[in-house]
């Protein structure tokens, strides 16, 4: 195997490289971070997320005075990394400095859209609409929030200000693409709506990099290490625990249906996207460096892989200590299935699985707002499809029938 990426990785730091280049240039607090950091977080990838959230934690901790706008930064690294609890405390607290601060409350909106909150996201839209009406910002988050109906004014804004859209800055147009092509979507105007989800895609594909061979490769690296003979050699150092219920498959296959349903029963706490799995894949052992998954498993003994089940239930205890079940929705997380059944052959695995076209169309149209490198280009989707169905039938070719 060559060195790899962590999982994940590419997705978190192509993105966000671009946002936080584009939102520091905005914060006069953050100039000599940005000026010191911001080269090599975009260009080479190497600045880990968490030495900016360090920054901005230090200036939320009194080292300097923070501004109400870097605790609105510091909520959307939150957001980043799916840490819902202390991205609605930032957001809250660059509210009380500042009450009508309106990337604060389009923050929040999109939070609460993320928690599946829809009245409290378009409260928070609405909000932003009366802080600032001269902004198309809250129309087209609204628009993503509610479903669009004909003669709907958010439809009525965001067709007025596509006839300048050629004015906008370049984010500004693309998230008004996606917000056109969802609202004329809801309305059943697909030949209107497909146009603006192709230049939404264009405008966005444009501001990352992504290689699909890599990720072609990593799924084949991961299939040829998790053969047989390995799965055998790695059983028995088993963490015995049904506490874990992991749901995966693609982004917009059902998987936040399927928590929502599980995590309305008493005994069950639904915990989102974690991304614990994948850091444990990452790096199995405290301490040691990793060169990405599933590289990451070389030299690994069954008591390694026991030690791993265990380092992970420690992190759901963190989520919550209570209920008796815990779901986990990563998406993401069919690419280390093999690592569960020998971590945690007690946990329920359910794979959530749609019609292959309504997956990748669902994707493409829309604004993701963490990560799916792949989805922004109908090539690179239809390749990262192919990629994850052949991984899920190596799956059921190596673990046992009824694995998951």
């Amino acid at each position: 195997y060559g060195a790899r990426a962590p999982i994940g990785a590419s997705d978190e730091f192509g993105e966000l490289a671009v946002a936080f280049n584009r939102m520091a240039d905005s914060l006069e607090q953050l100039e000599g971070l940005r000026r010191t950091m911001v080269a090599d977080f975009a260009h080479e990838l190497r600045t880990p997320l968490t030495n900016i959230r360090g920054y901005l934690e230090a200036l939320a901790d009194g080292v300097v005075t923070p501004s109400p706008e870097t605790y609105a930064l510091l909520g959307d690294i939150y957001l980043k990394q799916a840490e819902y609890e202390e991205c609605e405390a930032a957001y809250r607290q660059a509210l009380s400095l500042e009450e009508e601060l309106l990337v604060a409350h389009l923050g929040l909106g999109q939070l609460q859209m993320e928690l599946g909150n829809m009245d409290a996201a378009e409260a928070e839209f609405s909000r932003g609409m009366d802080i600032s009406p001269d902004e198309v910002a809250p129309y087209v988050f609204m628009a993503q929030a509610r479903k669009i109906k004909k003669d709907d004014p958010i439809l009525k804004r965001l067709e007025v200000e596509v006839e300048n859209i050629d004015e906008l800055p370049e984010m500004k147009a693309m998230s008004l693409q996606f917000a056109l092509g969802k609202s004329y979507d809801d309305i059943k105007e697909y030949d209107k709506a497909f146009p603006h989800f192709i230049e939404g895609c264009r405008i966005k594909r444009s501001q990352f990099e992504y290689n699909a061979d890599n990720q072609e490769r990593t799924c084949k690296d991961i299939a040829e290490y998790f053969n047989e003979e390995n799965i055998s050699r790695l059983s028995g150092g088993t963490t015995p625990s049904d506490r874990p219920i992991f749901v995966l498959g693609m982004p917009r296959s059902g998987t936040t249906l399927v928590e929502t349903i599980l995590a309305s029963h008493p005994a069950v706490y639904g915990a989102g996207e974690l991304y614990d799995l994948l850091k444990v894949a990452n790096q199995p052992k405290l301490g040691a460096k990793s060169e990405g998954f599933p590289i990451s498993m070389q030299g690994l003994t069954a008591d390694d892989v026991k030690e791993m089940g265990e380092r992970y239930l420690v992190g759901l205890r963190k989520h919550n200590d209570d209920a008796k079940r815990v779901t986990d929705k990563m998406p993401a997380n069919y690419m280390a299935l093999g690592l569960i059944h020998l971590m945690l052959p007690e946990a329920k695995i359910v794979h959530v699985m749609r019609n292959p076209a309504d997956i990748c169309l669902s994707n493409f149209t829309k604004n993701f707002h963490n990560s799916q490198l792949h989805s922004y280009d109908l090539v690179e989707m239809g390749r990262n499809y192919v990629s994850y169905a052949k991984l899920m039938e190596h799956w059921r070719a190596v673990l046992p029938e009824g694995s998951f």
